[in-house]
């Protein structure tokens, strides 16, 4: 019984670490700023799965699309880290 809590609560941590998501855009105290976007969405391009990523402080702004990856790999999981604010 026990191999079968520990089971599920290993699932569960998994499926909660690997859910795709991005965080709230906010202020230096910590509140989400009003007017901004931040969403990650699957959509279906060609027939193909694929993932948008999209934030930003002010919807107003002007869109820069970003194409990357390639064979075998997505910059997505380093975009925030490189482009983050100061």
């Amino acid at each position: 019984m026990i191999i079968i809590i520990l089971l599920a609560i290993f699932v569960g941590t998994v499926l909660l670490l690997t859910y795709p998501r991005t965080p709230a855009i906010t202020d230096s105290q910590g509140k989400k700023i009003q007017g901004s976007i931040a969403k990650l969405e699957k959509v279906k391009i060609g027939g193909v799965d694929q993932w948008i990523l999209m934030r930003g402080i002010n919807t107003a702004n002007p869109i820069l699309l970003f194409l990357h990856g390639g064979p075998g790999f997505s910059e997505m999981g380093l975009f925030r880290h490189f482009n983050k604010r100061n």
